[in-house]
């Protein structure tokens, strides 16, 4: 994660992708869910948040917009390319 020498920042770090994880777990197999957090505690968080995009675009998910935005947040928050997250924006569920 890009908050090298930062225990707190990076434990917080953790806490939010996990529920993010959370946020998004029904739409995806609990392979991917485990994969995604043994990626993150072993600090490979950047190569989870672009997994659970992956799968979740390839699974047609429906998403509030909060969590496509949280996905935002933490793509740059890593460091990791945008359209990981903007590619999201098509699975953001209509208001009813």
């Amino acid at each position: 994660m890009t908050v090298r020498g930062d225990p707190i920042a990076h434990e917080r770090m953790r806490r939010r992708l996990f529920a993010l994880i959370d946020a998004v777990a029904d739409q995806l197999d609990s392979a991917t869910v485990d994969l995604a957090r043994e990626m993150i505690n072993a600090n490979e968080a950047a190569i989870a948040v672009q997994l659970l995009s992956d799968m979740l675009v390839e699974g047609d998910a429906r998403l509030p917009p909060v969590v496509v935005e949280e996905f935002a947040a933490a793509c740059s928050a890593l460091g990791v390319a945008a359209d990981t997250s903007e590619r999201l924006r098509v699975l953001v569920q209509p208001r009813q």
